[in-house]
């Protein structure tokens, strides 16, 4: 009876062992009496984004030992394979080329590989789309030390940006002059700028191994504190269409003068008044360079004095027979008549509100446009306005919204204080606003981020009380020229 038990144990051992190395010699890869090793029966290649590209293989040889999986790679038309581009182990089954070639073929193909022996390949490929360029690229300084970029992107995968910088319309361009990282659309380049000084930027996406095609080029000028000098002249003013209160009037202008090329910034008020008034900004339009907002027609008349005296240039405006608003007391948050009577004097040098003759005459100047920038109805491209919510830097839209003489945003951002209005005019004049007060009603002019699409047009004002003051309302500087 024992020697039948040792006996079935034996067979039962002989039948395990052979049942074993049955399913070894099933199962691995390699023959070791021909040399061959078994090639894989599936490989694809599929794209995942511009920097990924996924392969997988059957996953057979995962519990076998001292196997690799070699894979070739070969680009476009190339003839040429880059051999063991990767090399991996057995334990895996796919990977990921982070370096995928953009606007071309990648071709793969992958053998199995044990000691000096190798399996046949198995190939396939992948069409990858050019990198697509980043669009809608603008430009604003914000600051003398910081001009800002945003641009748009949709697709994803790149590695980063990078940006070019040219000074001036014949300097050279500065290749990657800065670059963000992956997920990143915007840039502040730190640099400080002058005022006058225009730079242009253009950039471009980038991945492990491409470059896109450059977005737009976006021109970014620092306009702040420049002037612009329109010499007399004569022009129609108000239209035949529309509001009734600004029916033509042939007006004409003796004086020459300048007119600010934006709207007087956060700084510029700052550097006079020391102080942000409650609705001079809001946290989503605050910075030097972004206009003064909130300002009621009376404030305006004192920064303008005040700051003509910094200057040493001689004020315009006289209440109560002082051209010092230190003599002027607060400012009134509800009509005053001695205020309502302030006078300008337009044969002195200093800083004034422009006239509403001289608000017209240089937006439509000779040629009796629509709007400031000519006759296409008005878009994002152009102005600051219509259904924003806040204003941006001065100038954002230069030069593409510019007026024909150069001034910024004379649509839209923040509507303009001027002083006189359309009434009684008469079929013709000669200098209008020039003598008597104007001051008990503040003019509108241009627009705002908040208008309706009407309110950019040249001729088109409304009044408000001049101790008002609307979270979107600014004003620009005139000066007479007196030499």
């Amino acid at each position: 009876m024992k020697k039948t038990v040792i006996m079935i144990i034996c067979v039962i051992t002989i039948i395990i062992t052979i049942a074993a190395c049955t399913d070894h010699e099933r199962t691995s890869p390699f023959d070791p009496n021909t040399g061959k090793v078994d090639t894989l029966t599936t490989f694809e290649v599929s794209f995942g984004n511009f920097s990924s590209i996924g392969l997988t293989w059957n996953s057979d040889y995962l519990n076998e030992e001292g196997y690799t999986f070699n894979i070739d790679r070969k680009i476009g038309n190339d003839p040429d394979w880059q051999e063991n581009y990767m090399v991996l182990n057995q334990k895996i089954n796919s990977c990921i080329d982070s370096m995928p070639r953009a606007g071309i073929t990648n071709y793969y193909r992958i053998r199995v590989c044990y000691d000096q022996n190798t399996s046949d390949y198995l190939l396939d490929s992948v069409s990858v789309a050019p990198l697509p360029n980043p669009f809608y690229l603008q430009s604003y300084v914000e600051s003398a030390s910081a001009t800002k970029l945003t641009w748009s992107d949709t697709v994803g995968g790149e590695k980063g940006f990078k940006i070019d910088k040219k000074t001036g319309d014949l300097g050279e361009w500065i290749i990657n002059y800065g670059s963000v990282g992956e997920n990143t659309t915007k840039w502040t380049d730190t640099q400080p700028t002058t005022a006058g000084s225009i730079h242009y930027y253009r950039v471009r996406a980038f991945t492990y191994a491409d470059s896109s095609d450059y977005s737009n080029v976006s021109r970014a000028e620092n306009v702040a504190g420049v002037s612009i000098l329109f010499s007399a002249g004569s022009f129609i003013m108000g239209t035949s269409v529309g509001s009734l209160d600004s029916l033509p009037v042939n007006v004409t202008l003796t004086k020459d003068f300048y007119l600010g090329k934006t709207e007087v910034t956060q700084k510029e008020w700052l550097d006079v008044m020391g102080f942000l008034i409650p609705d001079g900004a809001s946290n989503d339009s605050l910075g030097d360079y972004y206009p003064i907002m909130g300002i009621s027609m009376y404030y305006a008349i004192k920064y303008c004095n005040f700051r003509s005296m910094s200057e040493s240039l001689t004020p315009c405006y006289t209440i109560d027979g002082s051209t010092d608003p230190a003599n002027w007391g607060t400012v009134p948050t509800s009509s005053n008549a001695s205020w309502n009577a302030a006078t300008c004097n337009f044969l002195v040098n200093g800083y004034r509100l422009p006239t509403a003759a001289e608000w017209e005459y240089a937006g439509s100047f000779d040629d009796e446009r629509l709007y400031p920038w000519g006759n296409e109805a008005p878009t994002d491209l152009l102005c600051v306005g219509h259904d924003r919510y806040y204003a941006y830097t001065v100038g954002t839209r230069s030069p593409a919204g510019n007026s024909k003489n150069g001034l910024c945003d004379m649509a839209g951002n923040v509507a303009e204080i001027v002083w006189g209005s359309f009434d009684d005019l008469g079929t013709s004049c000669t200098d209008p606003f020039e003598t008597g007060a104007y001051a008990a009603i503040a003019n509108l002019r241009g627009g705002s981020f908040l208008s309706e699409l009407y309110e950019f047009l040249c001729t088109f004002e409304k009044s408000m009380s001049p101790w008002n003051s609307q979270y979107f309302d600014g004003f620009r500087v005139a000066r007479t020229k007196t030499e």
